[in-house]
């Protein structure tokens, strides 16, 4: 509605300055003319020199007394004589063959036998074809496809997010409400059953579920508490030096070998950190076959930390699916029924938070999972200072535990 009022406004108004401009051309040349006519001084042809170039001068019995040389043998512009009280008029006269002259009549004198002088040109094409409304019109549909598009891009950009946190609630209460219906089945079926129900069973099982939502709830509030603001300043993290904790913390299991070059530093939240390299970790040693190697380096200005297993792999077609929240390949799920399904979401969003990446890269066995980080003192650092020297860096990459799956620790 608002284009169309404004395209016929636009057209209206372009439409009143051309015919303003032109009449007010014709009658200046009309007005100059009239004036030479009272004064006997009219040249024969008349001369033109403005784009009026139809001009002439006509008796009061209708014949053309002289013309410029573009009016020459034409008949009489008009036969309006404007009358003695109103002696200049505007008119835009129309013949047959559809051909449109726009011009000014002016009465020489009062008296009434004064002759008329005739000013004006052919109509603009603007005025006498509908080319203007056309391309008004044209505008017109180009602006609305592009409001409707923005208009779209917008309102989903802006309804991405709730439609994204809808999906979340649902899944969430998707996966609270398995562990709360085991549990609640456990518990009814010792009220109804007391005889035939274990209890020492039936508490075993209400604190295995018990621990299923605790972990999840404990991942939920980590995944707001990344959403909201940081307060905690940023410290510096030697992540050769925290990877070699995370792995010490281990359990008996599958082992893992660490192979860091030393003193890569970043800045962030320690807590945070070990947090991803934990789940790292674990999500390793779930899938592995024999063996799980941490490599932590250094390129480009970026902190790399690649943990790679020798399992079967993730194939291409999951590897952003496994990063979404509650997303569990029927291999996770074989190798393991509990777990959260969120450690990998948390740990991508951890890794955002500190201006990183962590992706899955192809591998020759099993599944690379590499965690990418500003080194401390590079641009996207939040402002923290490079302390390394550069002949304290170690280049050669050194073992430093390794884990075998049958001892809680092992030597190097």
């Amino acid at each position: 509605m608002a284009l169309v009022v404004g395209g016929v406004g636009l057209d209206l108004a372009i439409r009143y300055r051309i015919q303003n401009e032109v009449f007010f051309s014709a009658e200046q040349v009309a007005a100059r003319w009239s004036a030479a006519a009272r004064n006997g001084a009219v040249p024969a042809p008349i001369p033109t020199f403005t784009d009026i170039t139809l001009v002439q001068l006509v008796d009061a019995r209708g014949r053309v007394v002289d013309s410029s040389p573009q009016a020459a043998g034409m008949r009489p512009l008009s036969t309006l004589r404007p009358p003695a009280d109103d002696r200049l008029q505007e008119r835009t006269e129309c013949s047959a063959q559809d051909r449109c002259v726009m011009l000014m009549a002016n009465r020489v004198s009062p008296a009434p036998d004064s002759p008329v002088v005739y000013a004006g040109t052919a109509q603009p094409s603007l005025l006498a074809t509908h080319n203007l409304e056309y391309v008004i019109a044209a505008g017109g549909v180009l602006i609305l496809v592009s409001v409707a598009w923005m208009t779209w891009w917008g309102v989903g950009r802006t309804l991405r997010p709730v439609e994204r946190e809808r999906q979340f609630a649902s899944t969430t209460s998707h996966e609270l409400r398995t562990p709360i219906a085991g549990l609640r089945a456990r518990l009814e079926e010792a009220l109804l059953y007391p005889d035939d129900v274990d209890p020492r069973d039936t508490i075993q099982g209400a604190l295995r579920a018990t621990g299923r939502l605790e972990e999840i709830v404990d991942d939920l509030l980590l995944l707001t508490r990344l959403r909201g603001a940081d307060a905690a300043p940023p410290e510096l993290i030697e992540l050769g030096a925290l990877v070699t904790e995370e792995v010490s913390a281990l359990g008996p299991g599958v082992p893992v070998r660490v192979r860091a070059v030393g003193d890569v530093r970043v800045r962030g939240s320690r807590i945070q950190l070990a947090r991803v390299i934990g789940n790292l970790l674990s999500n390793g040693r779930r899938h592995a076959a024999g063996a799980v190697t941490v490599t932590v380096d250094s390129a480009g200005g970026q902190a790399l930390v690649a943990v790679t297993d020798d399992g079967a792999g993730v194939p291409p077609a999951d590897r952003e699916r496994v990063f979404e929240r509650f997303v569990r390949l029927d291999e996770a799920r074989r190798r393991d029924a509990g777990g959260s399904g969120l450690g990998l979401a948390i740990s991508r969003d951890i890794a955002h938070a500190h201006k990183g990446t962590l992706r899955i890269e192809d591998s020759p066995v099993g599944a690379r999972f590499v965690l990418t980080l500003p080194l401390a003192g590079t641009g996207g650092s939040r402002g923290g200072v490079d302390r390394r020297a550069p002949g304290n860096r170690r280049q050669a990459q050194e073992e430093h535990l390794t884990w075998a799956p049958t001892a809680r620790r092992a030597g190097p």
